[in-house]
């Protein structure tokens, strides 16, 4: 078997999120941040990251189990790369999409539709405000029939109920990893393009 890596702290990993609870236990790196948002400066450390992973992973298991597809309506930002990693650690397959308008009068719903309709998610992780609209449309009676079956076919998760602000264990890289392996899909990406919305597998 071929090595790329032969220092001993930093192992070679089947998947990127196992090398979280690595970095976030080196002294060297726990502080250092993982990611920093350009837009609005935010930061997570390896840490912090781990952690966020960790805790979104386990609470999200309480809802769903292993293998299920998840689409996540959370728009750009630190938030979305967090619960992306939850999802990857709870081994669940991810389709992360900018949330339409919630009113769904505009054609940007219809984006969500195709998603919908091509994924088959089992839940849908959004924050409570788009989740409150989204009960408020399956119950009008002028809501589009078809939407509404979509919509009422997936389990609502909100962002508040995944991400409560306390921290997991940052020492996670010594549990058991149940999250993607190697071999597994974990996100699928759905892209804009001139035939349509095409998408990536990863």
């Amino acid at each position: 078997m071929n090595y790329e890596n032969y220092d001993p702290y930093f192992p070679d990993q089947a998947v990127v999120d196992l090398y979280l609870p690595v970095w976030a236990n080196l002294p060297a790196f726990r502080s250092k941040a993982a990611f920093i948002w350009a837009e609005d400066g935010a930061t997570l450390t390896y840490a912090q990251f781990n952690s966020s992973a960790q805790s979104i992973s386990a609470k999200i298991l309480h809802r769903l189990k292993r293998g299920d597809t998840v689409v996540i309506l959370c728009s750009p930002g630190l938030e979305l790369v967090e619960i992306i990693f939850g999802c990857q650690r709870a081994g669940l397959l991810s389709v992360p999409i900018f949330p339409p308008h919630p009113s769904f009068t505009k054609e940007d719903h219809y984006h969500l539709v195709r998603v919908l309709s091509q994924t088959k998610p089992k839940a849908a992780i959004a924050q409570h405000g788009f989740i409150a609209a989204v009960k408020r449309y399956v119950s009008s009676p002028v809501s589009d029939k078809r939407l509404c079956e979509l919509l009422q076919g997936v389990r609502w998760i909100s962002t508040d109920d995944v991400k409560d602000g306390k921290e997991g264990n940052s020492s996670s890289g010594s549990l058991p990893y149940h999250g993607c392996k190697a071999d597994e899909m974990y996100l699928v990406q759905f892209t804009s393009g001139q035939q349509g919305f095409r998408s990536r597998y990863w």
